[in-house]
Formats: C-alpha cells, structure tokens, sequence
C-alpha cells in the first residue's frame, strides 16, 4: 500500500512512519553486511554499448533530443578511445581499464551500426570514419573467403570458427554486417561494400531459403539489398582538351523511380591538379530522372561528385564520389 495510506491507518505523519522504519533498516543493513557481497558485473562490452550509442543517436535525432545524442557522443568516444588500443584490434570488453580479449564479430558490426546511426544523427564525418576503419578490420580479421565472417579471428586452441547466422536473444550478426555493408556503399559510393555484402548473402542464400524463419535478419538484409540497390547511376564523360587548353565535361545522374535530388547538395569539386573553370548545376530541391551536370577543366579530369539521394521517407547520407576520366579521355 502507498506509504501515505499506511501512516494515516497508524495515525501518524508520512515523517514519524520512516523515522519508525530507519532504526529497523539499519539493523537489517548491518545484518546483511556481515554476508558475502555477490559480484557485480562491471565490465563493459563493444557490442552492448554499440546497439545502446544506436539507440540513443536514432531515438535523439527522432525526437530532437540533444541529451540523447550526447550521451551516444559519450559512449562512442569512450569505446572508440579506451577500447582500441594502439596498434592492435578493437577489444570485445574492458573493466577496470583494462582489456585483453580481442573483438568477436558482433563487436565490430554493432558498434559500426552505433557510430553509422551518429554520424547521420550529428552529421559529424569523424564516427564515419571510424565505421569505416573498424569495417576494414572486421573484414581483415574476421571474413571467410568465400562471403560471410567467422566470429572470431583463428587461434590454435580454437578447433572450429562458427559463423552467426541465426538470430537469438540479439540479431545475428552476419545480418548486421550485410545491413552496415549497405549503409556505408550509400555513405561512401564504395562498391566494394555492396559487392561484399552481395558476397555474404549467396553464401547464406540456402540456409536463408531453407529457414527464413530462423534467420530473419538476414532476410531483412536481402530485402533491404533488394530495395537500396543503388539508386542513382553515375556516367563522366570527359572530351579532349580544345584550344585554350580546357576539355568539356558530362556528368549524367540517372535516378531511380521514387528518388530525387536537392541540387543544394549537388557539388562538383577538382582533385588536386585539376581546376575546374566552368560548372553548372541544375537547381531545384526535387530533381528527379535524368539530372545532367556540365563544365570545363583543365587537367587529367578526376573529380568528386558529391550528392545526396532521397525518397518520399528519407534521405541517405551524403555522398562523395570519386570520378576518374573514361579510358578514351
């Protein structure tokens, strides 16, 4: 019953009912501390911390809360700084400052899911840096040869490397890794993602076909593969140089059904020693089909292309691409 209703049944204030209870409290205190103290678990884990930075940065950029988002700032930082020590791999958990178990599989694709999730949250490129790091460590340590990754890295004493493709009391992490895969080709126009993430699926499709039902994560991440294949097409044209030394350039951006660009987020910058000294951009915040980009330069012709793709639900990440000159330029 509400302490309340308890002290009015004795005719006593709220007061007078706890001063009655704290002498009672101390003694079964003192009683209690004279028994063993059961441990507590204070370790703290890459892939825990990965889905709660997740959680934080999409619940903190849903809502507007910026208490959120620097809390996902906090534990991304710390895992980032006091987990991966210099000049060895990410580290599966620390406590007291120290770690000696490197990361698992579900390490790295959670955490990578965490800082994707914050750096589209914050718009701060330094947590994509850091998925694409880990990514590239994960895929160094951790991938088998023929599509998929191992759970952890070969060591003698370990008979058999299993690989995690049914879900459990989390999502299987292979699953994870296809839908991080996905994230980082739209965040960095990098088809090596996609090809591997294409990669891990064929060498899943018959367990996944045989039980979706065990493995629904990976379906989600074929679906997903289905559904964000690439949705903008990039063709360069570049001519040959003309009199005055510049040479025309055609950039063609072939949008799929359903997707648009901002031409505020369309840009067109030189890689060192080129110059560009004529750009045009079509504008408008909804371009849609075929968006054409036309100018001159000078130079052997490598640009970045920078641009953003949205649908009628969302936006992906920004994008830069590089371009290299067709081989007949």
């Amino acid at each position: 019953k509400p302490v309340a209703e308890l002290a009015a049944a004795r005719r006593r204030s709220t007061e007078e009912l706890w001063a009655e209870v704290a002498p009672l409290r101390e003694r079964l205190f003192a009683a209690r501390a004279k028994r063993e103290r059961p441990l507590t678990d204070d370790k703290i884990l890459a892939d825990w911390n990965g889905m709660a930075i997740r959680g934080l940065a999409e619940a903190g950029r849903v809502f507007g809360d910026a208490e959120m988002l620097a809390r996902a700032r906090a534990a991304a930082d710390f895992v980032l700084t006091e987990m991966r020590p210099a000049g060895g791999p990410l580290l599966h958990a620390v406590r007291g400052g120290e770690g000696k178990v490197a990361a698992f599989l579900s390490d790295y694709v959670f955490l990578v899911r965490g800082l994707l999730a914050l750096a589209r949250a914050g718009g701060e490129a330094r947590y994509l840096t850091a998925a694409v790091e880990l990514t590239a460590e994960q895929i160094d340590r951790l991938a088998h040869p023929q599509g998929g990754f191992y759970n952890a890295a070969a060591s003698p004493d370990l008979l058999v490397r299993n690989q995690e493709i049914f879900d459990g009391a989390t999502p299987a992490a292979n699953g994870i890794a296809v839908l991080n895969l996905l994230e980082l080709h739209a965040a960095t126009g990098d088809d090596g993602y996609r090809e591997r993430a294409a990669a891990t699926l064929a060498a899943y499709a018959p367990v996944l076909e045989r039980a979706p039902e065990a493995a629904k994560t990976l379906a989600l991440a074929a679906w997903r593969f289905g559904e964000l294949s690439e949705p903008v097409a990039v063709r360069y044209e570049l001519a040959a140089a003309e009199a005055d030394g510049t040479r025309p350039f055609v950039i063609q951006l072939d949008l799929r059904i359903g997707w648009h660009l901002d031409g505020a987020a369309l840009a067109v910058e030189a890689v060192a020693g080129n110059e560009i000294v004529e750009l045009e951009i079509p504008q408008g915040d909804s371009l849609t089909g075929v968006v054409v980009l036309t100018g001159r330069l000078r130079g052997s012709g490598e640009l970045i292309l920078g641009y953003q793709a949205c649908d009628e639900t969302a936006c992906r990440l920004p994008v830069r691409r590089r371009l290299e000159p067709p081989r007949s330029a």
